[in-house]
């Protein structure tokens, strides 16, 4: 199966013509993570999104207790195949407000932000479908957080 083959069935790429699929996998590049590595740190910067392949991540943010030395971890979700991380920091620009570790040794893709913009501004429709798409990923997400929290009071 061709890469364009296997993102056509992701929700970020719903709706996407066979051509704008092989723009969008020209800006892929497959990586592995060990189980337990770290595939976003926390803080950091950077635009890049993932799209887990095969494997489990959870996403987690630090949680401080009164003292500075202990640190521990929230897991906030799991995700699965065909799930997006650093979405959030590609939109916004700004550092990753959670980090992402594999759960299992897993495969994903890479889509450099800076390119992914570049393709945008060439074509506009796939930019604004992308970019939907990547709205209502996190429109689920919230909606699964909203539940989640009311079934848990």
């Amino acid at each position: 199966m061709s890469l364009k083959e296997k993102i056509s069935k992701y929700q970020i790429f719903d709706e996407l013509s066979p051509l704008e699929l092989e723009e969008i996998a020209l800006l892929c590049e497959e990586k592995q993570f060990n189980r337990g590595e770290v595939i976003i740190e926390e803080d950091s910067k950077g635009v890049d999104m993932y799209i887990i392949l095969d494997g489990r991540v959870t996403v987690e943010i630090k949680s401080y207790s009164a003292h500075p030395e202990e640190v521990s971890s929230q897991r906030l979700t799991t995700l699965r195949e065909g799930d997006i991380i650093g979405e959030i920091s590609f939109l916004e620009g700004k550092r990753r407000s959670a980090g992402a570790v594999a759960v299992d040794n897993i495969s994903a893709l890479r889509i450099e932000g800076e390119k992914l913009y570049g393709l945008f501004d060439k074509n506009p429709r796939l930019g604004y479908v992308v970019m939907r798409n990547i709205g209502r990923i996190l429109a689920q997400r919230l909606c699964d957080i909203n539940f989640r929290w009311r079934d848990n009071i």
